[in-house]
């Protein structure tokens, strides 16, 4: 049987790509347990691909996006300035209406491999950008993809320095806002949560959670891996990796981890955890 990788979740449907064969997608409906597979495309054979899923309502249609780096070759006599200087992708666009994949051209940023799924919010993508030069630094930002109009453009960050240079950044959607966990420097796994509360509205940037170190077994760090969602508790419900990955509840209030995986009988081996929303709306997809 094989195993698949999730790549997103938009109007109730999971898309999801073959862990060896990364051409092979589908789109899957758990509610009604049917898919679609999509048509294969090699233009980014053997190179390391992000991806994009979500659903555009004024359309009514399904997009699958995949990007990857423009190749730029490094030179000594530029050196790596230059190289950094011209961070720049190949993008191609699915859409399940159209049943095609369509060249985009070329978007003037490069996304962190971290950020391989891109996270949806009002109606955009997200990804974390590689390190670029910003007001006369090399920093990162946020990378956003319009479902409408097919429009890339960037969203400020809370502070410059929010996403650093050398820390990992994950972006994720809590109540249907844009998210950022930020890694505190010097501080095991422990980590901030930023909110955007108004979307395109940086100064609605907050502060929301600062998450305390968890240990998964006794001196093997649990590394967050993603923050799936807020629970009607106002707990947060985490994904960890260490010795093995493990889905933990964290309560703000008390300041206490509590591990899912023996309770629910979680195997120790499961790959990846998304947040799902499920329904009926999807089926004209399967028509």
């Amino acid at each position: 049987m094989p195993e698949f990788s999730i790549l997103g979740s938009s109007n109730g449907l999971l898309c999801l790509v073959n862990s060896l064969f990364p051409d092979s997608l589908c789109l899957y409906n758990p509610f009604r347990r049917g898919h679609i597979e999509i048509p294969k495309n090699s233009v980014f054979k053997d190179k390391s691909v992000v991806y994009g899923f979500g659903f555009n309502p004024i359309t009514n249609d399904y997009k699958v996006i995949m990007i990857a780096d423009h190749k730029v070759t490094y030179s000594r006599k530029t050196g790596f300035s230059s190289y950094y200087n011209r961070p720049v992708s190949d993008v191609q666009i699915y859409s399940v209406n159209s049943n095609v994949w369509l060249n985009r051209g070329i978007m003037p940023y490069c996304l962190e491999k971290w950020s391989k799924r891109g996270v949806l919010v009002s109606g955009r993508l997200h990804w974390v950008s590689r390190c670029m030069k910003l007001n006369g630094d090399y920093q990162r930002t946020i990378v956003s993809y319009n479902l409408v109009d097919d429009a890339f453009d960037v969203i400020l960050c809370p502070t410059p320095d929010t996403l650093r240079r050398w820390t990992p950044s994950y972006l994720s959607s809590l109540d249907g806002c844009l998210s950022v966990v930020v890694h505190i420097h010097n501080r095991g796994d422990a980590f901030h949560v930023w909110i955007l509360r108004e979307y395109g509205v940086c100064e609605s940037w907050v502060k929301a959670y600062t998450v305390g170190t968890y240990n998964l077994v006794p001196r093997v760090p649990g590394i967050i891996k993603s923050l799936l969602c807020v629970l009607r508790s106002g707990e947060l419900l985490l994904e960890y990796w260490g010795s093995g990955n493990s889905l933990v509840v964290y309560d703000p209030m008390k300041f206490t981890f509590k591990s899912l995986n023996e309770c629910l009988r979680i195997p120790e081996a499961f790959d990846d955890a998304l947040f799902h929303v499920g329904g009926l709306t999807a089926a004209a997809a399967f028509r």
